[in-house]
């Protein structure tokens, strides 16, 4: 995206957001402005994140969770805004966007995995150890992964040998961290081989 463009997303996701405020909710119009407005707010805040602006980036996107009324998008989002804030170091807030997906009804596997999968590690970062285990239980057994894509199933593998290893439980770690080289080398892509 070139300079001029970039602050051109800016400037239009103001102004849809300058209109929705004079706008009716129960205008006909509301919805579909709602919409424009958001996808517009997700350029800026990818804008933002493309920058290295991240504390921007992250307030532009629970800004943009605030006022998302489909679900789906809402777990999308606060997926995102969990990345942002673990590249940032806020551990408590990577934790709280991914308890919000977790709980939500709407999110699908690969989302409830993801969650999990980034809570887990922050929970590991600050310290809770257990609890990083813990939110993993729907993972207790390699079977249990059967249903996700290798991405994903090499994530919460990952994660659950990480949580094993702090707590100093070297055979379920090497377990598990077979796991995830395994599910990562399906992919064939060199970077998820090399995060396993």
């Amino acid at each position: 995206m070139t300079e001029a463009a970039g602050e051109l997303t800016t400037v239009v996701a103001q102004h849809l957001l300058d209109a929705l405020r004079l706008t009716d909710p129960d205008d006909a119009a509301y919805a579909e402005l709602l919409r424009r407005a958001t996808s517009w707010q997700v350029g800026s805040a990818e804008r933002m994140r493309a920058l290295g602006a991240l504390d921007d980036a992250l307030a532009a996107y629970e800004r943009i969770i605030a006022t998302t009324q489909d679900p789906a998008e809402v777990v999308a989002l606060q997926l995102v805004a969990a990345d942002i804030a673990y590249d940032i170091g806020r551990h408590e807030t990577v934790i709280a966007h991914a308890n919000a997906v977790i709980e939500s009804p709407t999110a699908g596997p690969t989302e409830m995995a993801s969650a999990r999968t980034r809570a887990s590690y922050s929970l590991r970062t600050v310290g809770r150890s257990d609890a990083a285990l813990e939110v993993l239980a729907p993972y207790a057994r390699a079977g249990d992964l059967d249903g996700l894509d290798d991405v994903t199933a090499s994530g919460v593998a990952g994660a659950r040998s990480a949580a094993h290893l702090e707590l100093g439980d070297f055979e379920e770690w090497r377990r598990w961290g077979d796991l995830a080289l395994l599910r990562a080398e399906a992919t064939g892509d060199p970077r998820t081989i090399y995060l396993a």
